[in-house]
């Protein structure tokens, strides 16, 4: 761990840009001390990497973080896993023996769950985070300390950060707007990769989606060019005898002329006869292919296709909204959500008693009958032993406890039941 300058540490008026640049210093001073020198060479993936440029070519065309949220089936994915995650309470628990308290006072509380910096609010930062970690492959985030504490989280650009390893660590040089490049240490660095970590970082999906994210882009292309030139006709106006370019440009300047409004019927003279035309085979191939690609792309993400807008067939994901939903958190937001937590705990906590959690209670709820049934059996329904109490039922539904209401029951036996006396 880097540690920051201790005369200043001990009067505990250590700013963000302070202990940055004490940082910056020490590690300057380390570096010096063991003949070192930041002299990286950038490799092709590091400099693609900076550059934003992706080597991936779909269907012939350039698929990266920037181009691939072009297509609105990709986008639509990962706003829904990026914006529900941000929307999930972050909560700091004390382990005590075989019980898990609420530590609703820790110092890190409110770093997490309201305000991980004085820049930006919780619900950005972790959709921002999730941004990254689903596009780019990795989401890198600063710890800065004061005393060694952690005070604050600054996510940083995933192509602005090179991890490397070294004597048995992962360091990571970041290369800052105003041009200055310095390396952190991993106990400083909150970083969470992607699928297919190669142990220095993960990989995007846009990695291993290319040609499913290249086709729907190609099509999506397509289709624009294929409406935006008219390249169907509305209709066709034929006769039985020969008619020559000057003949049809006046046919054809009367029919606009006398048809200019909408939904009045086609007057033909001199014979002549007027076809709508039709959308071809081939064509209606492609708004199919385009149907399918929205279903591929929602098997890219792991998002049930309904909960981006493909609604047309039935899904496998369960028989009704609240089992989908369910599934959802269980199969697609848990992974990320336990990825971030391991991370969280490895790097923001001095003991292992403190964890941090996303709450999902809120996903997971079902409609108000369900909930009072599932209420009732976990309060002691039917004289069985009850595993909630009236205050932890109370906190999930956002009211205040009462009381008396910390008490789980106990069916009424021929045993005196202290408890209930009590109460």
């Amino acid at each position: 761990m880097i540690n920051i300058l201790k005369a200043k540490s001990a009067s505990n008026q250590v700013s963000e840009t302070e202990y940055l640049e004490a940082q910056l210093e020490n590690l300057r001073f380390d570096m010096a001390q063991q003949g070192q020198m930041n002299n990286m060479t950038l490799t092709s993936e590091s400099l693609q990497d900076l550059l934003t440029v992706s080597s991936n070519m779909g269907a012939g065309i350039a698929v990266n973080a920037n181009t691939a949220p072009k297509a609105s089936a990709l986008l639509a994915g990962v706003r829904l896993i990026a914006t529900a995650i941000a929307s999930l309470p972050v909560e700091i628990f004390e382990k005590k023996g075989d019980l898990r308290e609420h530590a609703v006072n820790h110092a890190l509380a409110r770093m997490l769950d309201v305000e991980p910096n004085p820049l930006v609010t919780s619900f950005t930062f972790w959709e921002a985070c999730l941004w990254r970690l689903i596009l780019r492959g990795n989401f890198y985030a600063l710890i800065l300390r004061r005393m060694a504490d952690p005070v604050s989280l600054v996510l940083l650009k995933s192509e602005q950060v090179i991890p490397f390893k070294k004597d048995g660590r992962i360091l990571y040089q970041v290369q800052f707007d105003e041009g200055n490049q310095v390396v952190f240490d991993q106990d400083d660095m909150i970083h969470v990769p992607g699928l297919g970590w190669d142990g220095i970082k993960g990989k995007s999906i846009i990695e291993y989606g290319a040609e499913t994210i290249g086709i729907t882009l190609a099509a999506d292309d397509h289709s624009g060019r294929f409406f935006s030139e008219g390249a169907i006709p509305s209709g066709v106006i034929s006769y039985d005898k020969k008619v020559n370019k000057e003949q049809a440009e006046i046919i054809l300047e009367s029919f606009e002329k006398r048809h200019q409004k909408r939904q009045r019927p086609a007057i033909i003279t001199d014979g002549g006869s007027y076809e709508q035309t039709t959308i071809s085979a081939r064509d209606a191939q492609l708004l199919e292919s385009r149907r399918f690609q929205v279903e591929d792309i929602a098997r890219l993400l792991g998002v049930p296709p309904h909960m981006i807008g493909h609604t047309e067939k039935t899904t496998s994901w369960g028989s009704g909204i609240e089992q989908m939903g369910i599934a959802f958190v269980t199969y697609t937001l848990r992974p990320y959500l336990k990825k971030i937590e391991k991370e969280l705990a490895r790097k923001l906590f001095r003991d292992d008693r403190h964890v941090a959690k996303f709450n999902v209670a809120g996903l997971l709820r079902g409609d108000t009958k369900a909930r009072n049934e599932s209420y009732q059996i976990a309060l002691g329904g039917n004289q069985q032993p009850g595993w909630m109490t009236i205050n932890e039922v109370r906190r999930l539904e956002g009211l205040p406890p009462v009381d008396g209401g910390n008490q789980l029951y106990k069916p009424l036996t021929g045993e005196p039941n202290n408890a209930q006396t009590e109460e």
